[in-house]
């Protein structure tokens, strides 16, 4: 069975709670998303609260799951890429 949102191409240009938590909402739902963070800057989730084992804020975990993260380095690959989204 194909999830309901298997076609959505989204691109996350958001920081904190509000745009990482409504993409990884649409990605629970199977839209296809692509986190973009700024360059220079990370996104301050990474860091925000208590860590898992791993070293890595839970509340990372939780607001980047199911998601394809590009940072300054991974941008090029970005712009490189065909249309990795569109407006429809």
């Amino acid at each position: 069975m194909t999830s309901p949102l298997h076609q959505l191409k989204i691109i996350e240009l958001g920081h904190v709670i509000a745009g990482p938590l409504s993409s990884v909402l649409l990605s629970d739902f199977g839209a296809d998303v692509i986190k973009i963070e700024a360059p220079g800057r990370t996104d301050m989730m990474r860091d925000l609260g208590p860590k898992a084992e791993d070293g890595v804020g839970v509340w990372w975990k939780t607001l980047a799951r199911n998601k394809k993260i590009l940072t300054e380095s991974g941008l090029e690959v970005g712009r490189r890429q065909e249309h990795p989204a569109q407006a429809g």
